[in-house]
Formats: structure tokens, sequence, C-alpha cells
């Protein structure tokens, strides 16, 4: 009798042993179940998707390097100012600005620079002057940038130039010829507006102040004194 209840005992454990052994393999599969996913993420493609993978990117490197001269050639384009197919030199820039530069109809090279603090800088037109006019500016500019600023405009006599000095009166006699044969001379001056003496004045009584020049033997040669042909 008592060996019948210890077999009972005896299969009642194996059974209970096989219910917890299938229950812990159960477990054991649901708990370990997303750690396989992961690795199986994280595991290196086979070779057949690595050479289908990088098929499309051979393909597409040919395309990136023919695009790379469209790209250099539109920017030439847009820094060419002058032909649309031959880019801009250093030259070609030089001689455009050599031609933008206003030259002498007369031979004399380019028109000086004229100051700003010149005082009769509005009366200065190039594009109208004549070769006598052109002279004179051209004269007085250069002898206000070297400094010598006493002086308002100047006029011409024989081709020379005589500066209005604020202190000079340039006199000069005139002989005249009659019909009969006899000579007369007269007396003529030459000066800015800021001489305010009358020839006689000149003449009889002359300021200490104001300098009185020959008008034929002062004046400046421009050509001499400009250095030009």
């Amino acid at each position: 009798m008592n060996r019948g209840i210890y077999t009972k005992w005896i299969i009642g454990l194996a059974f209970l042993l096989l219910i917890v052994a299938v229950g812990c393999i159960l477990y054991y599969q649901h708990t370990t179940a997303p750690y396989k996913a992961e690795v199986e993420k994280a595991t290196p493609p086979t070779p057949a998707e690595t050479e289908s993978t990088n098929t499309p990117a051979e393909r597409t490197t040919p395309t990136a390097e023919k695009s790379i001269p469209k790209t250099s050639h539109t920017m030439v384009k847009m820094t060419v100012t002058g032909t649309p197919t031959q880019p801009q030199t250093q030259a070609s820039v030089q001689t455009a600005k050599t031609e933008e530069v206003p030259v002498s109809p007369f031979g004399f090279g380019p028109y000086p620079e004229i100051p700003d603090d010149y005082p009769t800088k509005h009366n200065v037109s190039w594009s109208t002057a004549n070769r006598q006019m052109e002279l004179l500016n051209r004269v007085l500019i250069s002898l206000w940038t070297e400094g010598q600023k006493n002086f308002h405009g100047g006029g011409t006599y024989k081709g020379k130039v005589y500066p209005h000095y604020f202190d000079t009166v340039y006199i000069g006699v005139k002989e005249t010829v009659s019909k009969a044969g006899s000579v007369s001379r007269t007396t003529y001056r030459l000066s800015g507006p800021f001489v305010k003496y009358s020839l006689q004045e000149l003449k009889e009584n002359p300021p200490p102040h104001i300098r009185i020049l020959d008008l034929e033997t002062s004046g400046i040669d421009p050509y001499q004194y400009l250095d030009l042909p």
C-alpha cells in the first residue's frame, strides 16, 4: 500500500516538473525575442545585398563628375563684361580705362585734373576750348597745382600766357605809323580785375606794392613751361 502511494507521488512530481520545464521554455522564448530582433538588425548584410546597394552609387558617380565643368563655365560667364565667350583679360581692362581718358585734340595729351579749390574751375570747358584757350587753362592749372595761387584768371598775348596776379600789371607800347609816315605810340596795360589803378596813375605815381612788367619781355611760353612738342 505504501508502495502505491510512493508511485503516485513520483508520477505527480514528474508531471509537475514537466509543467515547470515547459513554462520556463516559453518564458525564455518570450523574453529573448526582442534581443534577437536587435541582433538581426545589427548583423552586416550578405554579399548579395551589398552588391545591389553599391550599384546605384557607382552609376551616379560619373554624373557628379560631369556637372563640375558646367558650374565652372557658368561662373566665367557671370564675370565677363565684354564678349560672353571670351573672358576679359587684365590687358583689355587697362585698354578700356585708357580709352575713357579725355585727350586733347591738339596733341597735348590727356587733360590735367582740375583742383577742387581752383577759383575758375567752373569756367574751364575742355570740349569747347580752342588751342589758345586750352594752353591758357593748362598753364594756370599747373601754376595753381605748384602752389602759385596769388592770381585770378589770366590772358594771352602773342602766344604767351599772362596770369592775372593780384600785384602785377603788364604794360606795353604799341606803335602806329600814319600814311604821312609819322609814328605814334600808344601805351596799354594788361592786368587782372584786382589791380584798380589807371594807366596814368601807374605811369606817374606807381604804388610800391604793385609790380609793373613789360608786356613784350614777360609772360610764360606755354610750350616751354609745359614741355610740349
